[in-house]
């Protein structure tokens, strides 16, 4: 990774072992990321806060191959800024991977429709939605029930196509219809 990493301070006189810590924690980063190419790191003491003591910032900055990642961390304990900061740039540094591998959770678009029929007595009904219908059970109600949904009621759902057709899951009659994670 960085053969000479940069560490710098500004605004008060670091302590070897401060800097013999910040040494470590670069090194265990570099195990975690070995393709970064450059690294960065900036402790200062900011002038006292109004309701707090002195505190120290930490910011880090790591160039990986097509990025350019950086935190920046708070705290009136430098050690505890210094931590809070690697692990901060450590789920970036996750973060980045997993969308470089294409891993990167994608939620469905929820789609809306209305109630076409009901049927509480089966516990079935279905959806109508841009010229389609949509099965769905009463387990597929996200946040209702039978009892407060009718026929023309405005409805959002996730759509699914299995092989018995279209079916609707997490039906919500939310504010307006919108679908609520």
């Amino acid at each position: 990774m960085v053969l000479q990493p940069q560490i710098c301070f500004s605004d008060f006189p670091p302590s070897p072992a401060l800097h013999a810590h910040i040494k470590n924690k670069i090194k265990k980063l570099e195990s975690f990321c070995p393709n970064a190419m450059r690294c960065h790191v900036h402790v200062r003491q900011s002038q006292k806060h109004k309701h707090q003591g002195k505190l120290f910032e930490v910011g880090i900055e790591l160039n990986v191959p097509g990025k350019r990642l950086s935190v920046h961390r708070n705290n009136e304990n430098v050690y505890i800024a210094i931590r809070d900061a690697f692990k901060a740039i450590r789920l970036s540094v996750q973060r980045f991977r997993q969308r470089q591998r294409g891993n990167v959770k994608h939620h469905p678009i929820p789609l809306r429709g209305q109630i076409a029929r009901i049927y509480p007595e089966e516990g079935f009904g279905f959806i109508e939605s841009n010229g389609n219908e949509y099965y769905f059970a009463e387990e597929n109600l996200h946040d209702s029930d039978f009892d407060h949904i009718r026929q023309g009621k405005l409805v959002s759902f996730i759509a699914d196509l299995n092989d018995e057709g279209w079916h609707a899951l997490r039906v919500s009659t939310g504010k307006h219809g919108r679908l609520r994670y």
